[in-house]
């Protein structure tokens, strides 16, 4: 049986409406399902131990990039779930990645085709994330950024261009287990299993089938044009970049001298004593419809197939 979460209206907007048409469809071909609303985050999580303990395994929600984090951390043993999603709110990054359909309907259809595939996730300490972990430049900023009531293009570059100049970097150790370990000031650093960040792809090499993560970050440098450099990850050029250093990696571990690290996870923003991260191989189920999946797969072989072309710098360890 499905077991519909339905994260907060309040901080995912129209997951209600959403859900009350998810409902009526349901009805329609007399499937069977379970629906929980929730008037807060804490309430989503406690009706997700409930299930859990339950010994539920069918669980769709109706939520952003962090109701998904806030239900995959109340789980915890991923293995052990099937998982659907149904886009709701401002932030759905993975859902973009995914090609998960953003109409209600269309996307409880596809999840009732019950077509699963295996995707790759990340251990960050001891939370689990789908999408990325920001350091640096990129944390103070969408930490400020989500403290505007008014979050759109303009204010993001508004925010960028006052904040972003700013940033002095921060001193940090990066131990990717396989080779001498990198101290570096870093102007900014992500870690990411999906492309997308607030609908910009951050990562545009990304896959989440191939067991590794990618990890992009610049040195800080005086005089350096920070606010310029920021603006490239709207089209995903930052890449590019020569200051873009690019690894591929299974695991790596960041220390900070002053054990404190401003820390960007799937949309929670927290301080950190340090940050090791891991990924794990296929090792959450989806419901996904076979046509996505394909789609998806070729647009991630063709940007590879292109980086190639034009002799971006990576390496894996």
């Amino acid at each position: 049986m499905l077991n519909i979460l339905v994260a907060p209206d309040s901080q995912n907007l129209d997951s209600e409406q959403y859900a009350k048409r998810v409902v009526k469809y349901l009805k329609s071909i007399k499937a069977e399902y379970s629906v929980y609303f929730s008037t807060s985050m804490d309430d989503l999580t406690a009706n997700a131990v409930e299930l859990k303990n339950m010994n539920e395994t069918d669980f769709v929600i109706i939520g952003d990039d962090v109701a998904i984090n806030y239900l995959l951390n109340t789980i915890k043993d991923l293995s052990k779930i099937k998982l659907g999603i149904i886009p709701a709110g401002k932030t759905n990054d993975f859902a973009k990645f995914m090609r998960i359909s953003f109409n209600p309907v269309q996307a409880i259809k596809d999840i009732m085709e019950k077509n699963v595939e295996s995707v790759d996730y990340l251990i960050a300490n001891d939370m689990i994330a789908l999408n990325h972990i920001l350091i640096g430049a990129s944390a103070d900023i969408y930490e400020i950024y989500n403290q505007y009531k008014f979050k759109n293009y303009f204010t993001k570059k508004y925010v960028r261009m006052k904040y972003g100049n700013k940033f002095e970097g921060i001193e940090l150790s990066i131990d990717t287990k396989s080779s001498r370990t990198k101290k570096e000031n870093i102007f900014d650093l992500s870690i990411s299993n999906g492309v997308y960040q607030d609908g910009e792809p951050l990562s545009p090499l990304s896959n989440i089938h191939d067991g590794l993560f990618n990890l992009n970050y610049s040195i800080y440098t005086y005089g350096q044009n920070k606010s310029k450099y920021l603006s490239l990850f709207r089209s995903g050029k930052q890449i590019y970049e020569d200051q873009t250093k690019q690894f591929w990696l299974k695991a790596v571990k960041i220390t900070n001298p002053n054990n404190k690290i401003k820390t960007y996870i799937d949309g929670r923003v927290m301080t950190l004593d340090e940050l090791e991260v891991k990924i794990v191989e296929s090792g959450l189920k989806l419901y996904m419809p076979k046509k996505v999946y394909t789609s998806s797969q070729n647009k991630v072989e063709q940007i590879k197939k292109d980086s190639e072309q034009q002799a971006i710098p990576t390496k894996k360890e």
